[in-house]
C-alpha cells in the first residue's frame, strides 16, 4: 500500500525546526502547544523513529530530522506552488458577466437561456440590469454592461447590432370581444378600440405608435404602464 503523507505533522516539523521551539511553532500555526505536540507524535509514529529532542529549555533535531528537514521543506513548497497554481487558475475561471436588457425579454427569455449557459460555464457568474432601451445602450457604452438586448426598431451607428430572434407584433383581446371572432383585423377595425400601452421610454411604444400612426387618431388609448409584462 502506498504510505500516507502526514502534511500537517510535516508542516509541524518544519516550523518547530525554524523558530526553534514548540511556543513559537505553536503561535506561528495557531495551535495549543498540545494539540502541536500531537502532530509531532503522530509524524514520528508514523516514519517510525524520532525526529526532534526536546528539553526544557530547546529543541534539537536528531540526525534523522536533519536528514529529514531539507526534504520536507522542498516537499511543502512544492505542495504549496502547486496550491497557489491551481487557485489562481480557479480564480480566473470564477469572472462575472455583466449584461443588460429590457425588463419585458429578462421576464420571458432569459430563464432558459441562463439555464444553458449556467451548464456550460460554471464558472462564470451573471449581473444582469433590467433596464429601459435607452439605459441599456448607456450601459454598453459606458463599458459598465458587457453586452445589451434590446429591440432593434432604434440603432445607433456607434454600437454593433446582432440580430438573434425575429418575432411578430400581435392585437390580443378578450375572447368575447367581437374582433376575436376575425379571422383578420385591418388597422380600420381598431378605430374606437380601447388600448394599452406602453409608456414612451420604451421601444416596444416607439415601433407600435410608427405602425398606427395612419389610424392614430382614432385609437382610444386608455391605460398606459412601464413594460410589456405589464401589458
Amino acid at each position: 500500500m502506498p504510505t500516507r503523507i502526514d502534511y500537517i505533522g510535516i508542516e509541524a516539523f518544519v516550523a518547530i525546526a525554524q523558530l526553534g521551539n514548540f511556543v513559537r511553532a505553536s503561535a506561528h500555526l495557531n495551535l495549543s502547544q498540545a494539540a502541536l505536540s500531537h502532530r509531532i507524535r503522530k509524524l514520528e509514529d508514523d516514519i517510525g523513529t524520532r525526529l526532534l529532542l526536546r528539553t526544557t529549555r530547546e529543541v534539537s533535531l536528531t540526525e534523522a530530522g536533519q536528514e529529514f528537514l531539507p526534504i520536507a521543506r522542498r516537499n511543502l513548497e512544492a505542495l504549496s506552488t502547486a496550491y497557489s497554481a491551481v487557485q489562481t487558475k480557479a480564480r480566473a475561471q470564477q469572472q462575472t458577466l455583466t449584461f443588460a436588457c429590457l425588463p419585458t425579454i429578462a421576464h420571458f427569455y432569459l430563464p432558459r437561456v441562463l439555464e444553458a449557459f449556467v451548464i456550460s460555464h460554471p464558472y462564470i457568474s451573471i449581473r444582469l440590469q433590467e433596464q429601459p432601451a435607452d439605459r441599456v445602450r448607456e450601459l454598453v457604452i459606458s463599458g459598465e454592461a458587457e453586452f445589451g438586448v434590446i429591440l432593434t426598431g432604434v440603432q445607433r451607428w456607434d454600437l454593433e447590432f446582432k440580430e438573434v430572434r425575429r418575432e411578430d407584433y400581435h392585437l390580443l383581446v378578450g375572447p368575447n370581444h367581437p374582433l376575436a371572432k376575425q379571422s383578420s383585423v385591418s388597422l380600420a377595425d381598431l378605430a374606437g378600440e380601447r388600448f394599452v400601452r406602453i409608456n414612451t421610454q420604451s421601444t416596444n411604444r416607439q415601433m407600435v405608435d410608427d405602425f398606427l400612426e395612419p389610424v392614430a387618431g382614432t385609437i382610444d388609448w386608455r391605460y398606459e404602464v412601464q413594460n410589456a409584462a405589464m401589458a
